[in-house]
């Protein structure tokens, strides 16, 4: 049989937009909405990371990119972290990113953007489509509080957001009263990624095969950290403004 015996049949692109528009109008939607009002009802801050360089009057996009490489034996005991929390790698991940931010900037409430993929959520696990939304992470720092307390809590909100990712982030801005600044990206200039378990499964009969990203000479936000992984390591990808860092 060919491969494309085997594959279930994929999902038309107008049937995801149609479910799209038909959720629109159901209750789930009005609670959705209402989830992400009241997360920023009384947010109208810029969350800021401090700059190397003065902030350019209008936005910019150059960037460069500084790869980490987390080894197996460093992934190995993040692992037994997550387990002993409860918790799974990617919550771990990025609790302790956004502690990380905060240990940085000293702001008690930190806003992470987290690309969420619709297939999931709508369970179209066979459509073919780049179907992704931006999750504004936020969340509130205590600084005397153990990080195991922090990542236990973080868990739940972190489900409720994913729980709740049908709600564009485009929609949201228009919704919010925050502050408008050509030389920002509105609500989430950091943004989180996670694709572990890409090569999962990937193999080629008589090859050695290794992981190479492309590298990044323009980025939409300040910060882009893509942690992916390849064999048993974890490879942070960190994408930084070249006008506003070193």
């Amino acid at each position: 049989d060919s491969i494309e015996d085997k594959l279930e049949p994929s999902l038309n692109y107008t049937q995801y937009i149609e479910n799209e528009n038909q959720f629109l109008t159901t209750d789930s939607y009005k609670e959705t909405e209402e989830f992400w009002l009241n997360l920023y009802k009384d947010y109208h801050n810029f969350f800021e990371m401090p700059a190397d360089k003065p902030r350019p009057p209008l936005r910019t996009y150059n960037a460069n990119r500084i790869d980490i490489t987390l080894e197996a034996d460093k992934v190995n005991e993040l692992k037994k972290v997550a387990d002993k929390n409860k918790v799974s790698l990617i919550s771990l991940l990025i609790a302790a990113f956004e502690v990380y931010l905060y240990r940085i900037t000293r702001q008690e409430t930190i806003v992470v953007g987290l690309p969420a993929a619709g297939q999931s959520i709508t369970n179209m696990l066979t459509l073919v489509g780049h179907c992704v939304n931006l999750l504004p992470l936020k969340t509130k720092i205590n600084g005397d509080s153990p990080f195991n307390d922090y990542l236990r809590k973080r868990k739940e909100t972190l489900f409720d957001a994913f729980e709740n990712q049908r709600y564009t982030f485009g929609t949201l801005i228009k919704k919010l009263n925050i502050p408008r600044d050509p030389s920002r990206i509105p609500l989430v200039p950091v943004a989180f990624n996670v694709d572990l378990g890409l090569t999962d499964g990937v193999e080629f009969k008589g090859l050695q095969m290794e992981v190479d990203s492309n590298p990044r000479k323009y980025e939409n936000f300040e910060i882009f950290l893509n942690a992916t992984s390849f064999n048993n390591s974890i490879i942070l990808e960190c994408t930084y403004n070249t006008d506003l860092y070193d």
